[in-house]
């Protein structure tokens, strides 16, 4: 679930892009930041599990990670996006795509969008996942790759 091209993202993102908006979600708990990204992101709500919001929120609180999350939603979309999306095509070895189907962070039309810029790519829909299917569907995201690898052999 990579931007790769211009787009719209979700409200979190442009809150955290900008210092005075980010310092005011900061006064927010993690727990309760958290909880509401992974609500956002998530497609199976029953898994933003106390647990998970409580390792999330860890790594809120971290030193210099709302330095580093700031920085990382400034840079989604590079100055220099079209030179970078002219090289999609240049691409010549096998690259796997996996998106969920609910993806509300970045569409799925972004993936069919790589699938067709990018010529030995394969792109792998997961249904009834979100933004993070490594975290909703691990088991079936694993195989996923190991098919793939197996496929390259």
């Amino acid at each position: 679930s990579s931007a790769g091209y211009k787009q719209k993202f979700p409200f979190f993102v442009d809150v955290v892009k900008n210092p005075i908006t980010q310092f005011i979600s900061n006064i927010f708990p993690s727990t309760f930041r958290a909880r509401v990204l992974l609500q956002k992101i998530f497609w199976v709500q029953s898994q933003v599990t106390d647990d998970r919001v409580e390792t999330y929120a860890k790594y809120f609180d971290t030193p210099g990670a709302h330095y580093a999350i700031s920085q990382c939603a400034l840079h989604l979309i590079p100055e220099d996006l079209d030179i970078w999306i002219s090289k999609y095509r240049n691409i010549t070895i096998p690259v796997l795509l996996i998106w969920g189907q609910q993806d509300s962070v970045i569409s799925t039309e972004v993936g069919k969008r790589f699938k067709n810029d990018i010529s030995m790519s394969t792109l792998v829909i997961i249904p009834n996942t979100g933004h993070v299917p490594h975290e909703e569907r691990p088991l079936l995201t694993s195989e996923t790759i190991q098919s793939f690898l197996e496929s390259l052999e």
